[in-house]
């Protein structure tokens, strides 16, 4: 069993609990599905993105990854060139989604392992979603 991270205030916290927590969809196991509310979030956002680290068991050993493995970075400021310091520790993918919700291509650089750039043909706002 891994760990599940959740966005919480700017910062990235394991989740506690499991399986059909609110509620709703049935079936859970506690070990496959977690949601907090009275109706299964997929089934509303069937883009919604959750991020699991399954090689983290719980605290120490197991080589495990110590630290977020996802990151979001909301670009409000209007730009064709958007730079992001995402403190990973490793190349993430890269989905890019604009302010009413397309999907964007641009071309991501890797400046290192803990920030990229990404630059696109026009400027715009939106979100960048990282694993």
């Amino acid at each position: 069993m891994g760990v599940l991270y959740a966005y919480v205030g700017g910062v990235w916290v394991p989740v506690t609990g499991g399986g059909d927590a609110g509620g709703g969809g049935g079936g859970g196991t506690g070990t496959d599905e977690v949601w907090i509310g009275a109706d299964d979030p997929i089934v509303a956002n069937p883009t919604i993105e959750l991020w699991v680290d399954t090689d983290d068991a719980g605290g120490g050993g197991g080589g495990g990854t110590t630290g977020p493995i996802a990151y979001v970075h909301n670009q409000d400021t209007v730009a064709a060139s958007w730079l992001i310091e995402h403190n990973l520790g490793f190349f993430p993918n890269v989905t890019v989604i604009d302010s009413s919700g397309a999907t964007v291509e641009g071309d991501v650089a890797h400046v290192d392992n803990n920030t990229l750039t990404i630059q696109f043909s026009g400027a715009f706002t939106g979100v960048a979603y990282l694993s």
